[in-house]
């Protein structure tokens, strides 16, 4: 197993009826229980903020130099782990050089997205995507947009989020 770093981000809450942000919640839930590689590392309560987060992020980036950014955000209505392809800003679009399609593939309840969304999000993802292009070319990234937590998928997001990192730590 590589023992270069993962970085992890999540997003605080941002909006009034949200008591808590799942990728916050679920990758809190993981570390507690030792279920992640010990290289893993967490920047939890980002700011969901245009111009913040992606500041956030970069300097994490630069600090640890890591060999994966894993952002985790929460995408409420959707019912499965999405992995997001790429992240646009107006009609430009750079997508991840992973192969998102194999790393869905064994899973039990994760997706493909080839829609980041409109908000900070897709705005990260864009600007992680053109700062490693441009500063770290061999750093690789990925968006996982992780759906609302309730007791009858928990488990099986759990799961598939947990594969996800191996898997990930054992290609890089």
């Amino acid at each position: 197993m590589n023992s270069s770093p993962i970085l992890i981000t999540s997003f605080q809450t941002w909006r009034a009826h949200q008591l808590e942000n799942s990728s916050q919640v679920l990758i809190a839930q993981l570390q507690q229980k030792r279920s992640l590689p010990a290289n893993v590392v967490w920047l939890p309560n980002l700011q969901v903020n245009f111009d913040l987060a992606p500041t956030q992020v970069i300097t994490q980036i630069w600090q640890h130099r890591p060999k994966l950014i894993l952002c985790c955000g929460m995408a409420e209505k959707r019912p499965h782990l999405s992995l997001e392809r790429g992240g646009q800003q107006g009609d430009q679009r750079l997508e991840t050089c992973l192969d998102v399609d194999s790393l869905a593939q064994a899973s039990v309840c994760t997706q493909v997205s080839e829609n980041a969304g409109s908000f900070v999000c897709n705005h990260l993802y864009y600007h992680v995507l053109a700062y490693l292009k441009s500063q770290c070319p061999s750093t690789q990234a990925l968006f996982v947009h992780i759906p609302a937590l309730n007791p009858h998928n928990q488990a099986v997001i759990e799961f598939d989020f947990v594969r996800l990192v191996q898997q990930l730590n054992t290609l890089l």
